[in-house]
């Protein structure tokens, strides 16, 4: 299995960072290379992220995908379907949903978790410069892609599995219409662990939208919950819980786009 999580959350803002700030429609590769060898590949559909692949991970999605069910998929049977796809060129993960072996939800979260686990080692390249080569002629019409929040809560869910589910079962919950919904570990983690809506976030505003929340909470120790026109945060246990109003949001993306 690949170490993907020996990477500096800074090193990994700034390559998703990247990605949000591609001009809008983008669509290509952002292609990792070191002197000697290739080191992976990042694909990008319209400023969403529909794929990454990195060194050392040739066999990782096939794992993810047979943990999809419980109990797992026995290794001899997904090898059966692996090789039935492999030898007739059909994709693995549709044959999978169509056979009823893995359900749709259960693909699109083993994509999501196989790409923000190669993200996270190909930010763990000391030397972090890629290259953006453009596709914009040939769409990958990928089914599942994914923004850089929805992927930097991937990330920061890793090793907090209970608290990633937790918060996402109480998101769903309590989060209002028209409002993104986070979850962040009240102390020594930065990054969310759970999301709602995130789209149209760019991920440091997400990262942003942790710092104001605990530092508000921390400013009101008596309190459990403050709130603004647009934002309210409240703790429960160790999880710090913030829903944002879209209003703002929803007026700066009907905004005109100056050429």
């Amino acid at each position: 299995m690949p170490d993907y999580q020996n990477f500096e959350v800074p090193t990994l803002l700034r390559l998703l960072k990247g990605i949000d700030r591609l001009p809008r429609g983008a669509t290509g590769a952002l292609v990792f290379a070191s002197k000697d060898a290739p080191q992976g590949t990042v694909l990008v559909e319209d400023n969403r992220v529909c794929w990454a692949a990195a060194s050392n991970m040739e066999h990782r999605l096939t794992d993810i995908l047979r943990h999809e069910t419980d109990p797992p998929l026995p290794k001899a049977v997904f090898e059966t379907v692996y090789e039935e796809c492999h030898r007739d060129r059909i994709p693995l993960g549709e044959t999978l949903v169509e056979r009823g072996i893995v359900t749709p939800e259960g693909l699109s979260h083993a994509l999501r978790r196989h790409t923000a686990e190669a993200i996270c080692v190909l930010a763990s390249s000391k030397a972090l410069s890629p290259v953006w080569v453009s596709n914009r002629q040939r769409p990958y019409d990928a089914q599942h892609t994914f923004s850089t929040g929805e992927l930097m809560s991937c990330v920061g869910s890793f090793g907090f599995d209970k608290e990633a589910k937790q918060a996402a079962q109480r998101l769903q919950q309590v989060t209002p219409r028209a409002s993104v919904g986070v979850a962040y570990l009240e102390k020594g983690h930065e990054l969310p662990v759970a999301q709602i809506a995130v789209d149209g976030w760019e991920c440091a505003a997400l990262v942003e939208l942790g710092r104001w929340a605990r530092k508000a909470l921390t400013a009101v120790e008596t309190e459990t919950v403050v709130e603004d026109e647009l934002r309210r945060a409240w703790r429960d246990g160790r999880l710090v819980y913030v829903s944002h109003s879209n209003r703002s949001l929803e007026r700066r993306l009907q905004e005109p786009v100056l050429v």
